[in-house]
Formats: structure tokens, sequence, C-alpha cells
């Protein structure tokens, strides 16, 4: 977790972002206790990302700005980055499961 340096900004580009799920399986489900209680459950079964690129500028332990770039903007790149994964969280019982797989991953971190 880290925030955007000062003047600067997070980019974070999808060239095809693709979510599906089995027939009759929603999504996200939520719902309200009569106590003001809430529950959440997230069930994606594929996310598919094509060509994730990224850039992030951000402080550095010493407070000096450094960048990150992921993707094709990486020096060195050797094409899209794609991403498949799935999703799995429930807030009731404090569940979070992300299982990811990716190719071409090119991520370069610098000095400004």
């Amino acid at each position: 977790q880290a925030a955007a340096s000062e003047g600067a900004k997070h980019q974070i580009g999808i060239g095809k972002l693709d979510i599906e799920n089995e027939s009759g399986n929603p999504l996200i489900t939520m719902r309200s206790e009569p106590g003001g209680e809430s529950h959440m459950e997230v069930a994606i079964d594929r996310i598919g990302v094509e060509d994730l690129t990224g850039k992030m500028v951000v402080d550095d332990t010493r407070g000096e700005q450094v960048e990150l770039k992921l993707g094709r903007l990486a020096a060195g790149s050797q094409g899209p980055m794609n991403v498949e994964a799935s999703l799995k969280m429930n807030s009731t019982e404090g569940t979070f499961s992300l299982l990811a797989e990716a190719d071409n991953v090119d991520a370069e971190v610098g000095r400004l």
C-alpha cells in the first residue's frame, strides 16, 4: 500500500478485462441484518486481464521518489502482461482468496 507522491498519479492500463461466472452464480451477494450488521460475499470464477500496464511514483522509506513500471512500460518488456485469476471473499467467515497466474511479467523500479 503506497499513496502516489505529491503531484504524481498512479496509472493502470488494461487492454481487455473479462469477468466470468458459471450460470446462476452471482458475482456479489450482500445482505444486512436487522441490527445493522452487513455481510458480503464475492465469488468470481475467472478474471482475465490482457495487456496490463502500470506506472506508479511513490516515496521510498527515505522520502525519495521512486518509479515502478509494469508490463510494456518496463524497459526490456517481452510483450503484453496477461493475468488470469479467481477471487473469493466472505466477510462473515473473514476469508479472502485470490489465485492468479501471469505471463510476460516485466517490472522496472528506479529513482527519479
